[in-house]
Formats: structure tokens, C-alpha cells, sequence
């Protein structure tokens, strides 16, 4: 019978209405496809659906091809490939495949026919390549050798994904109170009177000032003035660890002769003769999380406004700062231990597991101590709770 020269043209072009199929160069047609009774029923109509169904596209494996790439272009969906490719009970190690392999896709799933076995149903022979080179003879023919095959392993392409930004904290009240150790607090200057005799001192006044350290001062150095308040204890080796303080506002140093002057910047409050001043730190309005790199536990100390029930947003301190490897931005967990209870049947007394309370953030890391804030509350927080840095994502 004679064969119909339109019949290649129908078939490429069926195969091309099939979704996620290859473009034309890199589709093979089946050559038993152009036998006659084959022949005669692709030229009757085919609904859609039919089609769909019982057409097979086949495809040539080339370098760079992954299973992944595979799946998505003829199945369009890439995570279906474990399911897709099951069916190649031939293949020893499923997640290979080798440049050359021409693979069957139908929506079933996609089969790796074989090289040898297919390419005697698909195509003829491939010729030899060769070129002409000069030999001492003259031009001469020689045959090329063949290109060393590849192993192309069937893995999820994995694209490098930009980190997201840091969270930010946001929080200003701190600038108005804080906390002092004993050590810190003794090396604070002290002021010892105002050029105008006032018994209050306010914005611009003159003020006359007192250091421990007087050779460490220089004019435009800047203080925080601040009172201490509440003596502050370890709630469990009850140790003492300083104070609350109440800040009044801020001095510039304007000389230091024999007596050290300075100016009021701004202030707050009244400010007294007496009063404390320590170095100034530049309160940012945001605070950027990073990771911790140590491990560090302590105790939550004092709360900036000295509630008894602490809860999220509220300014905390705890007992660990740099010396132990805190740094501002730290994530810390905030738990209580569990209870014990007795376990009758094994005759013991077991401890319950911790009760997880909440999340803080360091937002200023001082020598011993660190000024937080808590981030996210389960339930009630207060004075004695324990805490540990988190040092994973």
C-alpha cells in the first residue's frame, strides 16, 4: 500500500497540541506509527480527549536534562516527578539518566524507552562522522571519535533564594529609665552645683561637675544625668546587682580645668544638686535581630516599670550581658522549669517538662547585664523566670 507523504505533518503536529510538549526539533515520531492501519486511523477525526490520552510523545535526553526539567515541560507539574517516573523498572538507579536515552511521555507518566531498543523501532542507523584532514598522502577521510557520554543526575534544580531582611523592633521608652550596677554606678560623676546658686537646674544651666575619674573627661563628652531609685537583687542568689534608674536628661562637658563645667542639654525633670551622670548611649529607634553565637542562660532581674506581671512589649533586664556573650539583637526563649510530681507506677519522683512563656529580645547588652524586651508572651512573666539565648533560626 502505498504510504501517505502527508502523514509525518499530521503527527508532528498532533504531538505539538499536547500540553508541555518539547519544540519540533526535539520531538521523534515513532515509525510504526506510519504503518498502514495506524496510518488510516490518524487520518479519521480524534476528539481532544482521545488524543490526549492514547497519543505517546517521545523525546531525546541531552546534556543538562534533569528529571525535574522533564516532568515540568511534558506533565507541567516538576513535583510529580517521583510518581512519573516509576514505572522504569528497567533502570537499575531511577535517578539517572544518560544523554541519548529517549524517554515515552503519556499522562501516565513519563518511561525511558532505552537507547538501543528504541533507536532500532525510531530511527535508522546514525551514520559514522567523519572529516577530511591533510595527510602526508593527501587529503584522506577519518572518522571521528564519538563525544564521552555524561551522567545526568535526576535532582531538583535548587536556586539559591536572597535571605529575607531582618525583623525590626521598634521602642523609645528606655530613654527615660534603665539600670545601673553597683560598679558602674560608682565610677558615675555627681554634680556638685549650678553657676546661678538655683536649687533646681533646668535646660542651659550651667552645672559644676565632680569625676572619680577626672583625667578620662574631655570637653564634649556627653552624660545622661539620672538618680538612682530601686536597690535591685538576684531573685535567686538574692546578690546584689545595682539599681533602677530614673533619668533626669542630658549634659555636655564645656571645660576641664581644675573644675570640670558642663551645660544642661535637655532636661526631663527637675535636676538637683547630686545628681548622677553616666556616659551617654545613643538610644536607636530600631533594633535589627541577629544570631547568637554563644550559649548563654540567666534569670529575668527587674522590668523597667517595675510591674510584677510582665507581658509582651514590656522593657526587661536580666542577669547576662557581653562578658557572657550576649549582643544586642539576640533572641532569648523565656521559661519556667516544670514541676515535679510523683510517678506511682514507676515509684520515682519525675520532673514535668518546661513551661515555655515567651520570647525577648536584647536591645542594649551592658558588661554583667542586658536591657530586653519581650517580643512574644504564652502567659504571665515575672522576676525569677529563666532564659536562654536561641542560637538556630
Amino acid at each position: 500500500m502505498r504510504k501517505n507523504p502527508f502523514l509525518p505533518a499530521i503527527l508532528l503536529a498532533a504531538a505539538l497540541m499536547l500540553p508541555g510538549t518539547a519544540p519540533a526539533d526535539e520531538v521523534e515520531i515513532p515509525r510504526e506509527a506510519a504503518e498502514p492501519a495506524e496510518a488510516a486511523k490518524a487520518a479519521e477525526p480524534v476528539a481532544p480527549e482521545a488524543e490526549k490520552k492514547d497519543e505517546a510523545v517521545y523525546y531525546t535526553v541531552v546534556r543538562r536534562d534533569t528529571l525535574w526539567g522533564i516532568t515540568e515541560r511534558f506533565l507541567k507539574d516538576p513535583f510529580r516527578w517521583p510518581r512519573a517516573w516509576k514505572i522504569n523498572k528497567q533502570i537499575r538507579n531511577p535517578d539517572l539518566i544518560y544523554p541519548g536515552d529517549i524517554v515515552k511521555v503519556t499522562p501516565d507518566g513519563i518511561e525511558v524507552v532505552g537507547r538501543e531498543e528504541r533507536k532500532a523501532e525510531a530511527e535508522p542507523e546514525a551514520e559514522p562522522v567523519v572529516e577530511e584532514r591533510p595527510t602526508p598522502e593527501g587529503m584522506q577521510v577519518v572518522p571521528l571519535e564519538p563525544e564521552e557520554e555524561q551522567v545526568v543526575v535526576l535532582e531538583p534544580e535548587v536556586k539559591e533564594v536572597p535571605p529575607a531582611p531582618a525583623p525590626k523592633l521598634v521602642e523609645s521608652a528606655i530613654g527615660k529609665r534603665g539600670f545601673i550596677t553597683d560598679r558602674e554606678l560608682e565610677s558615675s560623676g555627681t554634680i556638685i552645683g549650678g553657676r546661678e546658686k538655683n536649687i533646681l537646674l533646668h535646660t542651659d544651666d550651667v552645672i559644676y561637675i565632680s569625676f572619680k575619674d577626672r583625667a578620662a573627661v574631655k570637653a564634649g563628652d556627653k552624660f545622661t544625668v539620672f538618680t538612682a531609685t530601686k536597690l535591685i537583687k538576684h531573685p535567686v542568689t538574692k546578690k546584689r546587682l545595682g539599681y533602677m534608674t530614673d533619668n533626669l536628661g542630658t549634659a555636655v562637658v564645656t571645660g576641664a580645668n581644675n573644675v570640670v563645667e558642663g551645660q544642661i542639654e535637655v532636661s526631663f525633670k527637675e535636676i538637683e544638686k547630686g545628681a548622677k551622670l553616666r556616659p551617654y548611649r545613643e538610644i536607636e529607634p530600631t533594633v535589627e535581630i541577629t544570631r547568637s553565637t554563644a550559649q548563654v542562660d540567666g534569670y529575668v532581674v527587674a522590668s523597667l516599670e517595675g510591674s510584677e506581671q510582665l507581658s509582651k512589649g514590656d522593657i526587661i533586664y536580666i542577669d547576662k550581658g557581653k562578658m557572657a556573650g550576649l549582643s544586642k539583637g539576640n533572641i532569648m526563649r523565656i521559661y519556667r522549669k516544670g514541676d515535679t510530681a510523683r510517678d506511682p507506677l514507676r515509684k520515682k519522683t519525675v520532673r514535668l517538662p518546661d513551661v515555655e512563656l515567651g520570647t525577648l529580645v536584647v536591645i542594649e547588652a551592658e558588661d554583667a547585664t542586658s536591657a530586653c524586651i519581650i517580643t512574644k508572651s504564652l502567659t504571665g512573666i515575672t522576676r525569677g523566670d529563666l532564659v536562654s539565648t536561641l542560637t538556630s533560626d
